[in-house]
């Protein structure tokens, strides 16, 4: 069993059904990796850097497993250019989507714009962002539509440039990688089920350092947890892992909330250097806002994790309140999600559902909006 397995939107070469939570046990490969690294140089290396292709297809399961990613030395990984695979997926109203990317990878069905509009807007984040879901649907786009209804003499584009497994390095990473877009705006949605454990084996890697393996009793428990939960891998990967592992090893989730601060201070300064606006969008997982709604036993699920917290709110809260003090717009919709009388995550992947993202574009609308002022 892996110390940490991750969690990604997988979307297959061909057309069929897809799992968009896959469980992945590489930690083998991975530790063989950092084990090597620390034995090169220990502690020694800085926490932010680039990752060699070799390397990040070792620590990176996107780009080892899904032929619709492709290495990128800014940000590691993204999706190919010029996609075009339907997919099928029962719970979206037309029974699939099409996964359709622009030349430059971002889930847009139009090419960027050659000449930059009165408004450019670059949205980053994870799987969620991405959508599951057809590219007019994600919230990067539904924003561009409240926009442009709000503003209809103005040329506005908002660029959907989210990947599947994406977390704090990758978005810093993406600020650099589109630079030559010149964006107003850049929006960071943050998902709060995985981003904070993502940075983790990239942040080993760099620094030359290696992650803490759980004992026998942490597998205990995340059996436990799999006999009490109606649909545990879902659950798992969008929010458990992280939420289990975290709390078994406190000095790891400093780290991730080390890191998480630091690339979002390395946003903000590099925004106010390029006259960009930066808006910091928390999108929280199902677990902390809606799990009683797809899920019959919440607390005994808990109880059998043994864990000290319920979730991410409280990595999220010090996330956002470091946003805050960078002067950074911040956008926080979790009592938006937990009031919201609808169900705002697809049953089968907990990824947000149609509602979801429209949620997200509403509540993004007044910071993004802010910078045509």
């Amino acid at each position: 069993m892996a110390a940490v397995v991750i969690a990604w939107h997988l979307l297959p070469d061909g057309d069929g059904d897809p799992d968009t939570v896959e469980l992945v046990d590489d930690t083998e490969e991975v530790n063989e990796l950092l084990a090597a690294r620390s034995a090169d140089g220990s502690g020694e290396g800085a926490a932010f850097g680039e990752i060699p292709e070799e390397d990040a297809r070792r620590l990176f399961p996107p780009l080892k497993r899904n032929p619709t990613t492709v290495y990128d030395p800014d940000v590691y990984y993204h999706r190919k250019g010029g996609l075009n695979r339907p997919q099928d997926f029962e719970e979206h109203p037309e029974g699939g989507w099409t996964l359709r990317t622009n030349a430059r990878g971002m889930r847009e069905d139009e090419e960027v714009r050659a000449e930059k509009p009165d408004l450019r807007v670059l949205v980053v984040g994870d799987s969620h962002t991405e959508g599951v879901c057809e590219n007019d649907e994600s919230f990067a786009n539904v924003l561009e539509a409240l926009l442009l209804e709000r503003h209809p003499s103005l040329a506005i584009e908002v660029l959907n440039a989210g990947t599947g497994s994406w977390s704090f390095y990758n978005y810093l990473g993406a600020l650099e990688k589109y630079r030559d877009l010149e964006p107003d705006v850049f929006v960071v949605a943050v998902y709060g089920g995985n981003d904070f454990l993502g940075v983790l084996r990239p942040y080993h890697y760099l620094t030359k350092t290696t992650q803490p393996a759980p004992d026998r009793d942490y597998y205990e428990r995340l059996d436990a947890f799999r006999e009490v939960a109606r649909h545990p891998n879902r659950c798992l990967g969008q929010a458990v892992f992280q939420l289990a592992y975290l709390n078994e090893f406190p000095e790891e989730a400093a780290i991730a909330l080390d890191v998480a601060t630091e690339a979002t201070s390395r946003i903000v300064s590099a925004c106010s250097e390029q006259g960009i606006l930066p808006v910091l969008a928390y999108l929280p997982p199902a677990w902390d806002t809606q799990i009683e709604r797809y899920e019959p036993d919440p607390e005994g699920m808990l109880r059998a994790l043994e864990v000290e917290t319920t979730g991410a709110d409280g990595w999220a809260d010090r996330w956002l309140e470091h946003g805050r003090s960078l002067g950074a717009a911040v956008v926080d919709p979790r009592e938006r999600f937990r009031e919201d009388p609808n169900r705002l995550y697809w049953q089968s992947d907990h990824h947000i559902n149609l509602l979801g993202h429209r949620r997200m574009a509403e509540a993004l609308l007044p910071a993004v909006e802010a910078a045509l002022d």
